[in-house]
């Protein structure tokens, strides 16, 4: 046998290298932007107007909370008030468009003459007075108002919050539902859409400041009253889920519609089921009956 073979060198020790250290994130960086303007008042006006600040100018966008808060800003109007419109959330991508839009719903005439249309996503600066005053129509546009009031001194301490749910219920325990619930906190004039809101929300024990407003959505129904009817064999249900809007329970609404039909031993011959809203699959119900989507309707 030849010789032993030589050991193996023994493999040479080294520490570990420290894990490189990732630069440190700017603490900005977890605000919710939602909740501070994008843009910055000029005060460049000559007379104040009253600022309604809304998610969206865009049509398309627009659903039936959107169109109150636009309702609203328009009835200022035709008291006389100059109004301003700022989308703070999503640019608007035809501004002929949106105005077009908020032209049709005037119900007086001259309205439009008193109101103006402004992005707050892509305009850097927009036109303001010391003495204009705020509209908020969602949780995180009271905060914009807030912060715009505070930062800026505005003679109106305080704004107007157009409620129209109560929004912490919108989202699981978490910094949305944190910063809905603080913004019935803030100084601010309430205006709710139901005396049932009011109530629920002032129960809650929020420090709003007094009167807390209350008005009643209403239908225009001369505006349905004229439209030809169509005689039909069946009964229509209409379902306003949305069902990518947890708010919305469309899951529930599917269930419960299909144990009704169960229930009822109805069929295609009885009935007839369309879907509002959000365009989604047709949903195949009991008896032969298919829930057709039509997604987001005038």
């Amino acid at each position: 046998p030849g010789p032993a073979p030589a050991a193996l060198p023994s493999p040479e020790v080294r520490p570990e290298a420290p894990p490189k250290a990732e630069p440190a994130v700017a603490w900005w960086t977890y605000f919710d932007g939602r909740m501070a303007a994008k843009w910055v008042p000029d005060f460049s006006a000559a007379e104040p107007s009253i600022n309604v600040l809304i998610p969206s100018l865009n049509p398309t966008e627009i659903f039936a909370g959107v169109a109150t808060a636009i309702d609203l800003g328009l009835e200022l109007a035709s008291h006389g008030h100059a109004v301003r419109f700022i989308a703070g959330d999503l640019p608007m991508a035809s501004p002929s468009a949106s105005r077009a839009f908020v032209a049709g719903r005037v119900r007086y005439a001259d309205v439009m003459a008193r109101v103006s249309l402004h992005c707050g996503v892509t305009q850097k600066t927009l036109p303001a007075h010391p003495g204009d005053r705020f509209v908020a129509t969602a949780w995180w546009s009271a905060h914009v108002a807030h912060r715009l009031i505070e930062a800026h001194g505005y003679h109106q301490s305080a704004f107007a919050y157009l409620i129209q749910d109560y929004e912490p219920c919108f989202y699981p325990w978490g910094t949305e539902h944190a910063g809905a619930l603080a913004s019935y906190d803030l100084p601010c004039l309430p205006v709710f859409n139901t005396t049932t809101l009011r109530d629920h929300t002032l129960a809650q024990g929020h420090s709003f400041i007094e009167p807390a407003l209350t008005f009643r959505p209403a239908i225009d129904t001369a505006a349905y009253a004229a439209l030809p009817r169509a005689g039909r064999p069946r009964r229509r249900i209409v379902v306003y889920g949305r069902p990518e809007v947890p708010r919305n329970l469309f899951p529930l609404a599917v269930d419960g519609l299909g144990r009704f039909i169960e229930a009822a031993g109805l069929d295609k011959n009885d009935v007839e089921v369309v879907s509002l809203g959000l365009r989604h699959r047709n949903v195949l119900l009991p008896g032969g009956i298919e829930m057709v989507s039509h997604g987001k309707l005038p």
